[in-house]
């Protein structure tokens, strides 16, 4: 079975973990102090604080800038749920804005409509890795006087205009699942050049607590040693791992006749995902249980929250329109890609994708 996706673990990891089982300093030390400092370093921030997943990540980030009951945050709608769901939990209404059909971005055009008097905060996505227009957004954002967070969670190792992701918006916030570029198992981080705010995200993962007091109600949100262990020697292979998804990411882009997802010429995608999608008259059901028949794991690309029941009650009334979100969440497709796939591997995937273009949709 050729999967959709594959952390690129090793020795080096089994040694480090192996290394810090003996220590018997399993949460809060060492391991997670230096895995913040070279992440921090990466993405051109002062301050990363690691926490236990992606979604937390948002959760506090979110939190400490004060979204809640009777705020409105604008987020993407093709997206994984988790950033309008973080704005939910949290109390507040969530406006969803589309996205660029070429980037499968949020763009100044599709995200001006969604803007009022009523936004607190817009969360920028980096979706499948690749970065979205900030030279557009900042100003267009900073005008209005509306915070940025950028959920950077597929875009470690991206740029934008010679800036590393992760480096945009007053916050932004990482994942480090198995299906991201550089994975701890679970885990996160929020990152941030105020002072204020990157102590505030360290008293939300642990439980409130600052200088030996609870000064507020908050959760235990922290990233353990074992996965910030993980993480260190993860970093130390992101620039191998994002110049083999390149390479491989082109050998797809050149062979297959598909729609697949624009980078633009001032972005520099790290190809978390190969994002495509298929032709209208394809089924996608039937697309994906046909690969999976000829050893090839594909998935869904993604999904458009405006068709979510989980989120339907926590939607803004007055939500925009969002047809290029539902199109793409509705053709859209995930292909295998992982630095340890070969170029044979790519090829036949290719080839399966142009052979299989004949599975039209049933009537």
């Amino acid at each position: 079975m050729i999967p959709l996706a594959r952390p690129w673990l090793d020795s080096a990891e089994e040694q480090a973990v192996v290394e810090t089982l003996r220590t018997g300093r399993l949460v809060q030390g060492p391991c997670t102090s230096a895995f913040e400092e070279r992440l921090s370093a990466l993405c051109g921030r002062r301050y990363a604080v690691a926490v236990s997943s992606g979604t937390t990540a948002l959760m506090a980030a979110l939190r400490v800038l004060g979204v809640g009951p009777g705020k409105t945050v604008v987020v993407p709608a093709l997206t994984f749920p988790a950033p309008a769901a973080a704005a939910a939990w949290l109390g507040a209404q969530v406006r969803l804005c589309d996205v660029e059909q070429d980037t499968m971005n949020l763009s100044a055009r599709t995200l001006s409509p969604c803007l009022d008097d009523s936004v607190a905060l817009v969360i920028a996505i980096d979706q499948f890795g690749n970065p979205a227009p900030y030279d557009e957004l900042e100003p267009l954002l900073a005008a209005r006087g509306i915070p940025l967070v950028v959920d950077a969670a597929c875009s470690l190792g991206s740029a934008w205009q010679g800036r590393p992701c992760g480096g945009f918006g007053l916050m932004s916030t990482m994942s480090f699942h198995p299906r991201k570029v550089v994975s701890t198992g679970e885990g996160g981080a929020i990152l941030t050049d105020d002072d204020e705010l990157a102590a505030s995200v360290r008293r939300e993962r642990n439980h409130g607590l600052e200088s030996g007091a609870f000064v507020l109600p908050a959760l235990n949100l922290r990233m353990g040693e074992v996965p910030a262990a993980i993480g260190l020697k993860q970093l130390a292979k992101l620039e191998s791992i994002v110049a083999q998804r390149r390479a491989l990411s082109q050998r797809y882009l050149g062979a297959l006749s598909i729609e697949v997802q624009v980078e633009l010429k001032s972005a520099v995608s790290n190809r978390q995902t190969l994002a495509a999608a298929l032709p209208a008259h394809i089924d996608r059901r039937r697309f994906v249980q046909a690969m999976a028949s000829h050893g090839v794991e594909v998935g869904p690309l993604s999904y458009c929250c405006t068709d979510l029941p989980s989120l339907a009650a926590h939607l803004a009334k007055d939500q925009a329109a969002t047809p290029v979100a539902r199109d793409l969440a509705s053709r859209g497709v995930a292909l295998p890609l992982y630095p340890q796939m070969t170029v044979d591997e790519v090829d036949t995937v290719v080839r399966l994708v142009q052979n299989l273009s004949y599975v039209e949709s049933a009537p």
